[in-house]
């Protein structure tokens, strides 16, 4: 089992939005966990509008996956994830229930 990494001081806003992320994409079981993880990036993605998320945000993705049941992924799989988001947007048409929005500005990114 992963452990969490140390909560930092604006860990509750990192976790307020997550929880907001979670709620509109939760991850899901029998999904693949680079896709979980990446319905939460998009989340709050779309609640902040900017991939520059705040402090926090990994350990808060984390708990997100460990309370929908799943395996919880290292702090360096999820920067990972959020990477992806924005080096190979392709990639994320695999990605159930992606947004058309989020594809379009991750694709605007890479340019």
């Amino acid at each position: 089992m992963t452990a969490l990494i140390r909560p930092c001081r604006a860990q509750a806003d990192a976790d307020a939005l997550m929880a907001e992320a979670a709620a509109d994409y939760p991850p899901l079981p029998g999904m693949a966990q680079r896709h979980c993880l990446v319905r939460l990036v998009q989340g709050a993605y779309l609640a902040c509008g900017t991939m520059n998320l705040p402090r926090g945000w990994v350990r808060a993705a984390q708990q997100q996956m460990a309370r929908a049941g799943l395996p919880v992924p290292t702090a360096k799989v999820v920067r990972w994830a959020r990477a992806q988001c924005r080096a190979c947007p392709p990639w994320l048409e695999l990605v159930p229930d992606i947004d058309p929005d989020f594809l379009s500005d991750m694709a605007d990114l890479t340019d």
